[in-house]
């Protein structure tokens, strides 16, 4: 009878991790769409702006656009709401171009929002 060699840890290891990182890469990937706007245009847009003028950041938009939307759906209050977002993004992003994007989304929100607060409702 032939003997059968187990496989030797590291191989199994490596592959392990392999495995691991590849998952990871998966969920990081998924976890990155752009939370700025109302719909898959104005998420493009967004993702653009940030990407080009202010790609660091990014993930700190994404994250105050996030907790906008949240405030939004939790109906805590327009301007509240939109106050915390443009304090949100006024906190990191104060360099010439990047306090120009923060100005923008802020500016949006304040003028065009209040379709968006009133569809949060339902």
């Amino acid at each position: 009878m032939p003997k059968v060699c187990p496989l030797p840890f590291s191989l199994i290891r490596d592959f392990l991790q392999v495995l691991l990182l590849s998952l990871l890469l998966f969920v990081s990937t998924c976890l990155c769409k752009m939370h700025c706007g109302t719909d898959e245009l104005q998420n493009t847009v967004a993702h653009n702006h940030m990407t080009i003028y202010c790609p660091q950041h990014y993930d700190h938009a994404n994250n105050c656009c996030f907790q906008h939307d949240d405030c939004y759906g939790k109906q805590k209050g327009r301007k509240k709401c939109d106050d915390a977002f443009c304090g949100c993004l006024r906190k990191k992003m104060s360099e010439s171009l990047c306090a120009i994007v923060a100005n923008q989304f802020c500016d949006l929100v304040q003028v065009f929002g209040q379709p968006a607060y009133d569809r949060s409702r339902a």
